[in-house]
Parts: C-alpha cells; sequence; structure tokens
C-alpha cells in the first residue's frame, strides 16, 4: 500500500478556530460544504503544508505568526493562540508520519520529513476553478499569452525528461522544470562580468555561451511538454466531450541579453520571459475559415471555453506520475461549477479515474453535484465487484476505491463566531434503513420517496424526465415518474409484461409512500413491513444500469450508423443498412440483459430491390429491414457490438 493522508487536524488557521479533525483513514473523501463551512480552507491548508516544504522557515511560518501582515490565523482567535497543521500520513505498515506546521514547530527543521512533504508536493496536485477561468480570460486587444499562467500553476508540477547541468562545477541538478526556472533565473550568480563595464555580462567566456545552450534545451524540453498536454487536451475535447474544437499554441522561447532596439552596441542584461498564446479552431465538417481564433472567449460560448479549460487542467494533471515514497493526493474544489449538467456527467467519471493513482479529495458547495459524484461512485463501486464476483480463479483482485462522504455546515448565530460542524453523509436507502431501525416511521416514508425519486431520476431518459416535472416550480412529480417507468418497461420488454412483472411493487410503493402520515398507530406495524418491501425494491432498481448508447451530441450532428444482420444460410451473409438517429438511443441492463430504447431513425440507403420503410421507430425499421431473412426485433437482437456501429 502506498503512502495515504489519515487525519488532517486544522487548528486556528482560516476558517476553523478550535481543533478541526478531518478523519480519512486512508479513503478518497467527498465533500458538500455550504458556502462558508470552511471546505476551502481544508483545501488551502493541505496545500500550505505541501507548499513550505519548498520555503525557508521564515516565509512558512509566517502565515501563522500573529503580527506578521501575510498571517493566515483564524480572525476570532488570541495572539497567544498555537496556529497548526497537522497531517498523519499511513502507508498500511504501522507506520504513521506526522508533520506538524505551527509557528513554533517547523516540520523543515527534521530533513527526512521535509523531503517526505517536498515529494509528495511534488507528485501531488490541487484543481479548482481559478486555472480554468484565467486561461482565456484576455480582451480582443490583448494577446493570449498564458504563460505567466503557466509559470505559476504548470511549472511546479512538470518534470522535463532531462535534468540541468550547473555552470562552473558540472554537477547535475533537477529534472523539475521550475528548479530549470529558478536556476536559469540566478544567471547573476554564475555569468562574469566585464571588467571594463562591470555593469554588463562578458560575451566572450565560456560560461555565457553555456548559459544560452541552457536556454535553448529549457525552450527545447518545454516544447516537448506543450505538444504533449495540448495532444491529449484535444483528446479529450474530442472523445469524451464530443466538442469539435481543437486548441493550438505558439510558443516563442527565452531571451537573453538582446540588442536593445535603436542602440546597435547597447544590450538589456536580462532574462525575458517567453510567450505562450494559446487559440483555438474549429473541426467541423463544412467549415470553411479552420484558421486559428486567437481570441477564444470572445468566440466560444461558456461551455465549450469552460471544457477547454478542463481538458488542459487535466492534460497537465496527466503528465504527472505520482511516486511509491511519496503520499499522492489530488484536493478539487468545485472545479466544475460552471459546467452544465451533460459536461458535468461526463466530466466526473473521468476525474474519479484519478482514484487509480492518486487519493482524491473532491469539494462542493452544488448539492447536485454532490449527488452526481456520489451517484457515480456507488455506480463504479457496483461495477468492480460484479467484475470481482465474475473472475476466475488467478485473476488478479480489482478492489473500489474507498470512499467517505461528508457534510460540511457552519453553525451559529449572525453575528457571531461561525462553528463547523461536519456529519458523515449517509446514503438515501441508509438513512431510511436506519430510521425504520428505530421506528421513526414518517422519516423513513420521506427518506424512501426521495431515494424512490432519485432512482427513478437516473433511470428515465432525460425527454421522460422533463416530461414528469409539475407546477410552475417545475418539480419532479413522483407519480409521473413512476407511471412513466411502467410505461418504459413494457416498452423496452423482450416479452409483453415481463419486465412489469419484475417491478411490482412501483405502482403500490408510490401510492403508500406519497402520504407518509396517512397512517395511524393501529397500522404501524403492518406500515413497517410494507416499508421493508419497498426498501427491497429500490434495491433492485439501484441495480439497473442505463446508458447513452447513441449520445444526444450524435444526433445533433447526424452522425451515421451501420446496422447489421446476419443471414443465416449457406453462404452466411452480413446484410447492413445506414441510418442517422433522431433520437437519443438508450440502453438498460436488468440482471445481465439488455434493453433498449425506439428511438426514431432515417435510413441512408437501401438494400437494392428490397423494401423497408425511408424513417420510423428502431425497433420496427429493424424488423421491416430484414424481414426477408429475420423475424426477430431490434429488442431480440444479437449483441449490440455485432448489431450497431459508428460509421466511420
Amino acid at each position: 500500500m502506498s503512502w495515504k493522508i489519515d487525519e488532517i487536524i486544522i487548528e486556528n488557521f482560516k476558517f476553523f478556530k478550535e481543533k478541526f479533525v478531518l478523519p480519512v483513514k486512508g479513503r478518497n473523501v467527498l465533500i458538500f460544504g455550504e458556502n462558508g463551512a470552511g471546505k476551502s480552507s481544508i483545501f488551502w491548508s493541505v496545500y500550505t503544508f505541501m507548499q513550505t516544504a519548498f520555503k525557508e522557515k521564515p516565509e512558512a511560518v509566517k502565515y501563522f505568526t500573529h503580527s506578521h501582515p501575510e498571517n493566515l490565523r483564524n480572525r476570532f482567535s488570541h495572539p497567544n493562540d498555537d496556529s497548526s497543521i497537522s497531517i498523519a500520513f499511513d502507508n498500511g505498515k504501522g507506520t504513521i508520519h506526522t508533520k506538524l506546521l505551527a509557528n513554533n514547530a517547523f516540520f523543515g527543521d527534521c530533513q527526512n520529513a521535509r523531503h517526505f512533504v517536498e515529494q509528495s508536493a511534488i507528485t501531488s496536485d490541487f484543481l479548482n476553478y481559478k486555472f480554468i477561468s484565467k486561461l482565456f480570460d484576455f480582451n480582443n486587444s490583448e494577446e493570449n499569452d498564458v504563460f505567466p499562467i503557466f509559470l505559476k500553476e504548470v511549472l511546479p508540477v512538470l518534470t522535463f525528461q532531462e535534468p540541468f547541468v550547473r555552470i562552473g562545477d558540472g554537477s547535475i541538478g533537477s529534472n523539475s522544470s521550475l528548479e530549470w526556472w529558478r536556476y536559469l533565473n540566478d544567471f547573476d550568480s554564475y555569468l562574469k562580468k566585464n571588467v571594463k563595464h562591470p555593469n554588463t555580462y562578458n560575451q566572450s567566456v565560456p560560461e555565457y555561451s553555456k548559459y544560452l545552450s541552457l536556454l535553448e534545451q529549457f525552450d527545447k524540453l518545454f516544447r516537448v511538454e506543450l505538444g504533449l498536454i495540448i495532444q491529449q487536451a484535444n483528446y479529450l475535447l474530442k472523445s469524451k466531450f464530443h466538442f469539435n474544437v481543437e486548441l493550438c499554441y505558439e510558443y516563442t522561447g527565452l531571451k537573453f541579453n538582446e540588442r536593445v532596439p535603436d542602440r546597435k552596441k547597447s544590450r538589456t542584461q536580462r532574462l525575458e520571459f517567453p510567450k505562450l498564446i494559446l487559440s483555438a479552431k474549429m473541426t467541423d465538417k463544412g467549415v470553411v475559415d479552420n484558421t486559428e481564433i486567437k481570441h477564444p472567449k470572445s468566440f466560444f460560448n461558456e461551455a465549450k471555453i469552460t471544457a477547454m479549460g478542463l481538458a488542459m487542467r487535466l492534460a497537465i494533471l496527466g503528465r504527472r506520475t505520482p511516486i511509491d515514497e511519496a503520499c499522492a493526493v489530488l484536493f478539487i474544489d468545485d472545479m466544475l461549477i460552471s459546467l452544465d449538467m451533460s459536461l458535468r456527467k461526463i466530466v466526473v467519471p473521468l476525474i474519479l479515474e484519478y482514484t487509480n493513482s492518486w487519493q482524491v479529495f473532491i469539494f462542493t458547495h452544488d448539492r447536485s453535484l454532490f449527488g452526481i459524484y456520489s451517484h457515480e461512485i456507488k455506480r463504479l463501486s457496483q461495477i468492480i465487484k460484479i467484475v470481482n464476483d465474475n473472475k476466475t480463479e488467478g485473476e488478479d483482485d480489482k478492489s473500489a476505491p474507498k470512499w467517505v462522504e461528508y457534510e460540511l455546515y457552519a453553525l451559529g448565530e449572525e453575528n457571531e463566531e461561525p462553528v463547523p460542524f461536519l456529519a458523515e453523509s449517509k446514503d438515501l436507502l441508509e438513512k431510511a434503513k436506519d430510521h425504520l431501525k428505530h421506528c421513526r416511521i414518517p422519516e423513513c416514508a420521506n427518506a424512501l420517496r426521495k431515494c424512490y425519486e432519485q432512482c427513478l431520476k437516473a433511470l428515465l431518459p432525460p425527454n421522460l424526465l422533463a416530461g414528469s416535472r409539475s407546477g410552475e416550480d417545475g418539480f419532479v412529480n413522483l407519480n409521473a415518474m413512476a407511471t412513466k417507468f411502467q410505461k418504459l418497461l413494457g416498452e423496452i420488454s423482450h416479452q409483453p409484461n415481463y419486465l412489469i412483472a419484475h417491478f411490482p411493487g412501483i405502482g403500490d410503493d408510490r401510492q403508500l409512500i406519497l402520504n407518509p402520515f396517512s397512517h395511524d398507530d393501529m397500522e404501524t406495524a403492518f406500515y413497517r413491513d410494507e416499508l421493508k418491501q419497498i426498501i427491497k425494491d429500490i434495491e433492485k432498481l439501484r441495480k439497473i444500469k442505463r446508458s447513452e448508447v447513441v449520445k444526444s451530441k450524435d444526433v445533433d450532428r447526424e452522425q451515421e450508423f451501420v446496422i447489421s444482420h446476419k443471414k443465416v444460410g449457406e453462404p452466411e451473409e452480413i446484410i447492413t443498412e445506414e441510418v442517422v438517429f433522431k433520437e437519443s438511443l438508450w440502453m438498460w441492463e436488468i440482471d445481465g440483459e439488455k434493453y433498449f430504447s425506439n428511438p426514431r431513425v432515417s435510413l441512408i440507403n437501401k438494400v437494392e430491390n428490397k423494401s423497408g420503410p425511408r424513417e420510423g421507430d428502431l425497433h420496427g425499421v429493424y424488423k421491416k429491414m430484414f424481414k426477408h431473412h429475420s423475424n426477430q426485433s431490434w429488442t431480440t437482437a444479437a449483441s449490440l457490438d455485432e448489431v450497431l456501429r459508428r460509421k466511420e
């Protein structure tokens, strides 16, 4: 087991006055925190803790010293109160490293501890919306030069393929791009000045030419990293976000001691920063003008701008490699706040993939986003469990990453000192079970109602869900959703009423929990049994997996698909048709069986001398297309991979 954070303790720092303890125990963490409750203080506390490994003691302890103007102490604290951030790390071998940072105890005094935290900082990352929002935040009159942003946000996390060689003694330096940058900017300490002109650098000595070579080497290595980052970002934009947009860049390298314009013999005697101009271009079919768009913010909508920034940030993260000797953590603070629901559902699974390499901490004040994360975490855990259950002897065990979910609130009246309240967030179904166990019948029924709504929201396609809202406020109507889901089960079933019979309680369950206070005490025992059955019904619903096979973006672009059918006979023949989907194609997996929706489709080509519909619903079109060869419908066709493929 690699190193993990076991516990975080914050005292008298930013939002937290009294000692605040975040139990982690090596797990990944998802926190919903209302605004002003301290979630960002946790984020910045760990960031500050990590970064102090690179600072000298006076620079590090200033954040905890009452008299220092840059201190980050809690404003309700007294001058003599201790201020500290303490993090316990565990590698699963019974050894725990605790690092304490305070105004009177600096872990930098211990070189082993300092090295451990330094390595952890190099392999860890802290993501928020700041980088994404700044990446294209330039006016039309400005160049989209993002190098200053890269200098602060990206160079500290990039590792070059080669280390620098120090001028003078020839010793090997670091591979860190930030250390490269610091060394190049320290030229005054190793470049020689002219004897007659002590304010100018001597260009005739070997040190000067070696320094220019180092500048060229930095530019070369940085361009390699840039190319890989842009390549990965464009891959994400195309294959994950499904946006027809591509990022481009222009990098002008470092310049040193350039000639001063209009003064032939004068030179600047300084190092000039490079420029990194970021632009974009459209890649849609039929685009006439595909030249680079120099100011993406003024051209693309917010969704595309956010997606481009997010793709860049994730691509940069992909250039980091965790190491066994340190603790690799990934902190994400409200990075997706500006994304619409469709993009959130794309990005959340991408982020959760990083749990394979990092210990992940996710913070958000958005309750719906918290729910998306929580639902996806449970879905992935269920998939991994199924994989483990089905694996054969000798296969490697694939354990699901362990998570803990918290809710963070600020208690206290107005104008009073806020007090943080941290509670472990329980799943709605777990809450319902707990209420039932303690005979809190109305509370159990209310939790089950919310859980039913949650399940049906996850299972109904968006078009049916949109039609299940009622009133001016647009609240989801549970009765309407349950009715639509029953109808859907009948439409997608291989046999009439098969799936409806599979979930017999849906109609009765919704009536039972619509008004949980309608039962008197005489009926409570019977009512408890009914609630137990509803819990079992919800557990069955939660095992259903829904996926979008043909996505709405494919529909909008009129992406062509090929439907095929294997004709039985001698010789065996594969018959194909090309279609365009007018609606998304959804698939539900229930007890290992696959069931499909029935979207509208249009035929592109028709089999010669065979009559068939030009447009219609998929089930009917499939059957009519191949009626001369088979009586089976789309719903009873072979596996999806054999029947449907995207036309390249």
